[in-house]
């Protein structure tokens, strides 16, 4: 990732050495980075009653030092993300009239929560979106709230997965 250089000053009459040139051309790059972190449940993740963390163990694509650690999308940068994620399960809880929620939490915190779904569908899917303000290292996570018996998350790119990208600073 490109990194803020800050630039030499210099007088009338200088010559601009190649290493000002350099450090002038990252500085752009940085300003117009925009990380990226797009990531998915790739194994199924077994839920029980209550909040349980979702693994990401897939990637779809990431950019610019966006990185996963302990299951967590790890921000690069301070500013305001979107998130956008979503949960679905393998299968439904039969006649049970329980709900699940997904939920993305920032720092070990609930943040962002999406709607909630009755689990006697066939196969029920919780999904949401929202802007959080985050500082470098931050951590995203994806989690479930599960009001019924054990479900398990169905693992695929298009189905459970949080994407996270850099929309401006704060």
């Amino acid at each position: 990732m490109a990194t803020w250089t800050t630039p030499t000053t210099h007088v009338t009459g200088d010559t601009l050495a190649v290493s000002d040139w350099n450090a002038l051309a990252n500085d752009a790059s940085f300003l117009y980075a925009a990380p990226y972190g797009l990531y998915y449940n790739s194994s199924g993740t077994s839920c029980g009653t209550g909040t349980t963390q979702v693994t990401l163990g897939g990637t779809t694509a990431s950019g610019y030092s966006f990185s996963v650690s302990s299951n967590n999308a790890v921000v690069p940068i301070a500013g305001i993300y979107t998130a956008l994620f979503a949960v679905q399960m393998a299968s439904g809880a039969g006649g049970t009239t329980n709900d699940i929620q997904a939920l993305v939490y920032q720092n070990g915190s609930p943040t962002l929560a999406g709607s909630a779904v009755p689990t006697y569908t066939g196969a029920p899917a919780s999904s949401g979106g929202g802007c959080v303000k985050c500082v470098a290292s931050a951590t995203l996570g994806l989690y479930l709230y599960n009001a019924t018996t054990s479900l398990t998350t169905f693992a695929n790119a298009a189905a459970t997965f949080l994407h996270a990208f850099y929309v401006g600073s704060t």
